[in-house]
């Protein structure tokens, strides 16, 4: 930020120099000053050495020694002064380097700008959040380097600097700020600009400080989360225990109509889908009670290819025609660990979604295989997952696929 005062003056000790200096200076004064009033007090001497081997007036040997006095007081005086002058600038070396390192130690972005808004100063924090080296952004309007939006509206937020420059007040960011650094990275961030003071009260720069809050806002997103999942929770807990009630007559009527029909009507097909969908949502309602109470699944060894055999059957009767189903069972080793009702309606739902998600018809494919995930992969995953062998379950369609805004809201229950 301040360039070093050895590299303003030229050298290193300037204190010692000085006094040279002011010796040389008085030696100098003291030679020409005789040389002048040697012909002014001894205007029949023939040079200047004469003078001390003639004869002169007292008063006029006491003039010339209080002119060389003065000569001589003169150039140390000269001397004392550059002596001061580099203490002086050595503390303001010192000071300086010690607010630059202080700003460069700073956890929080620090730039500074002169009177017009340009950028003079950037610490390590701002190069980083800006994108801007402190060299590439030196003399650089602030708007330039400073680049902030709102985060919902995406509108480009007004100038703080600017502000603080025309109000000589300090001002601070509003919430949902984004920086958009040089390459494009957002940061939500959390700042404030207050301007920098003359002695008299004028505005003679801004300075800007600024934070990443972007862990915090992430922490908010997921507290937020947490309580929509527990109120989620609770309201699921109070439908899954009337539609529980609503299924028990469901069934109930179902095995009475089964009773009532030949075992080799037509007829039995269609109570037996009844039956078995009202099973599945029994099943689904007992998923959601213990969502509601925080219960663990039940986990079991099931074959895997027998649970997605059984859902396709379902499948094949709920989607449209149009859309075909394909199944690929390469796992040589297909008994997991797992709930099979949860198993169940995770591949009925992502089928029907795609079915949804092809209007006109297409293909559904669903397939297996056995995977080994090393270290390497389990660390990068988002999941919790431990190196091993794993089974493959892949769904995969010719839909018009899932929009970038949804993305994000994918695993949420009840999210279509």
């Amino acid at each position: 930020m301040v360039k070093s005062i050895e590299d303003r003056i030229g050298f290193d000790n300037l204190g010692a120099k000085a006094r040279i200096a002011g010796f040389v200076i008085a030696m100098v004064f003291w030679f020409i000053d005789s040389l002048a009033d040697c012909y002014v007090f001894n205007v029949h001497s023939d040079s200047f050495l004469s003078i001390f081997i003639t004869q002169i007036p007292l008063s006029e040997l006491m003039m010339r020694m209080l002119y060389c006095t003065a000569a001589i007081a003169g150039g140390f005086a000269t001397g004392f002064a550059l002596d001061r002058l580099a203490i002086s600038l050595e503390k303001t070396r010192e000071t300086a380097q010690r607010l630059s390192v202080i700003f460069d130690s700073i956890g929080d972005g620090v730039i500074t700008t002169d009177g017009k808004g340009s950028v003079e100063y950037l610490n390590p924090v701002a190069e980083h959040l800006t994108g801007w080296s402190r060299a590439e952004a030196h003399g650089r309007n602030m708007a330039e380097v400073f680049v902030i939006i709102n985060n919902f509206s995406r509108e480009q937020v007004s100038d703080p600097v600017g502000l603080v420059l025309s109000t000589g007040k300090s001002v601070n960011l509003a919430n949902h700020t984004i920086l958009i650094s040089r390459n494009e990275t957002e940061f939500h961030i959390a700042d404030s600009a207050a301007p920098i003071l003359n002695p008299d009260g004028s505005v003679s720069g801004v300075v800007l400080v600024f934070r990443d809050v972007s862990n915090e806002y992430r922490l908010n997103d997921e507290l937020a989360q947490s309580r929509k999942m527990e109120a989620l929770g609770q309201m699921a807990g109070g439908v899954a225990h009337d539609f529980n009630n609503m299924l028990s007559g469901i069934l109930g009527a179902a095995d009475l109509l089964t009773t009532q029909i030949d075992e080799n009507s037509e007829m039995t097909a269609y109570t037996d889908i009844i039956l078995q969908s009202a099973d599945r949502a029994k099943d689904l309602t007992s998923k959601l009670l213990a969502f509601g109470r925080r219960r663990n699944l039940k986990m079991e060894s099931t074959d895997i290819h027998t649970i997605i055999d059984d859902t396709i059957k379902l499948l094949e009767r709920t989607v449209d025609r149009k859309c075909i189903i394909q199944v690929s069972k390469n796992a040589v080793m297909h008994h997991i660990a797992a709930d099979v009702s949860a198993m169940e309606n995770l591949i009925l739902n992502l089928g029907i979604n795609a079915s949804q998600a092809m209007v006109n018809g297409g293909t559904l494919t669903i397939s297996t295989s056995n995977v080994v995930l090393d270290k390497s992969y389990c660390s990068s995953s988002i999941f919790g997952i431990n190196p091993g062998d794993y089974l493959k379950i892949e769904v995969r369609d010719t839909g018009s696929g899932i929009r970038p805004e949804n993305l994000a809201k994918i695993f949420e229950p009840f999210f279509t």
